[in-house]
């Protein structure tokens, strides 16, 4: 059984690329480099093409020194983090913040109502809860699990833009931004290389991915989608994609087994525990700041009602692969690319 741990690597995403024919600039003038860094409790991937390695490199570490930033303030593993300082101060009025703070919350909230709270970082202390449970192998007590879940709820959270100030109403509330950080960072590093005149690019972290341009001579960036050590998903689906966010969230990897049950890393806010049902959803949309979240959301809600939520976007798709005993069902929504499937 695979141990409940710090990196949320939902399932194995790699990356290749594959021409159709399609020229949009001489190869001979761009070349590929490659760059990785570890933040947020996993590995990063910048995959890009520049004229030389100088340009790359200065691109790129200029990439990661921005991701580095922002893993500096989002973070709840650390006490003097932004985040923390913010949640030490629950329930004690107004606390101004950065710009940084402020969008990623905006944004989250914005998807919390349109989720109906399947995605919801105020589930912080449910979060804390559920990570005891992965390294004691046993569930919360019940009087715990309650005292968590009445923190829950993104109403609790008020935003004054004018101030950028965040007030988080109920003292002891902890928020958790891991379900959208990655995807956020990895828009936002995109849009730094795209600052250094870098524009075919792709930037990697676990199962979130920020896809530019594509690469010279080609139509698009090659995802394959639960190759490797996937174990729900094993039928090798590929997909060509370019200028969007994917992002896939599954138990393949993460999970834990008590008393006979498996539960996911993945947390549902209703109920301050693990998701029990095997499902996994890969999510295409305009940016990762979206797919990320809404791969959450999508496996706490379930096939149904998850793509129905889905639909609900413009420009956004999704896959679900869900497990039941032996019984595999794949359903894509409407707008899934599914023509690029092998």
């Amino acid at each position: 059984m695979h141990k409940f741990a710090k990196i949320i690597a939902s399932v194995i995403i790699t990356i290749a690329v594959i021409g159709f024919g399609c020229k949009t600039e001489p190869s001979a003038q761009l070349q590929r480099y490659e760059f990785g860094e570890p933040y947020m409790g996993t590995w990063w991937r910048i995959v890009l093409y520049a004229p030389n390695y100088k340009v790359a490199e200065t691109a790129a570490k200029s990439a990661f020194k921005r991701i580095g930033e922002l893993d500096n303030k989002f973070s709840d593993y650390y006490a003097e983090t932004e985040l923390m300082q913010l949640c030490y101060k629950s329930g004690k009025g107004e606390v101004k913040v950065s710009e940084d703070l402020y969008d990623i919350i905006e944004k989250s909230i914005a998807i919390s109502r349109k989720t109906e709270g399947a995605f919801d970082i105020t589930a912080g202390q449910c979060v804390q809860l559920w990570r005891w449970s992965g390294r004691h192998n046993q569930l919360p007590s019940d009087e715990k699990l309650k005292n968590a879940l009445k923190l829950v709820g993104y109403e609790k959270i008020k935003l004054n833009r004018k101030n950028r100030s965040v007030t988080l109403l109920m003292e002891g509330m902890r928020l958790d931004l891991g379900g959208i950080a990655k995807g956020y960072c990895a828009d936002i590093a995109l849009k730094i290389l795209k600052e250094h005149g870098i524009t075919k690019a792709l930037v990697a972290a676990s199962g979130d991915i920020a896809i530019g341009e594509p690469p010279p001579d080609k139509q698009g960036w090659i995802i394959d989608v639960g190759t490797g050590k996937d174990k729900t998903n094993t039928l090798g689906l590929k997909l060509c994609l370019k200028n969007v966010g994917i992002s896939t969230s599954g138990d393949v990897e993460q999970y834990i087994e008590i008393n006979g049950i498996r539960y996911s890393h993945i947390l549902n806010p209703k109920t301050g525990l693990g998701l029990t049902n095997r499902i996994q959803v890969t999510v295409l949309s305009y940016n990762a700041s979206i797919s990320d979240p809404l791969a959450t959301a999508a496996c706490v809600l379930g096939l149904e009602k998850g793509s129905k939520m889905i639909e609900s976007y413009k420009k956004t798709s999704a896959l679900f692969i869900v497990q039941d005993g032996t019984n595999r069902t794949m359903k894509s929504t409407s707008r899934f690319p599914i023509k690029w499937l092998n």
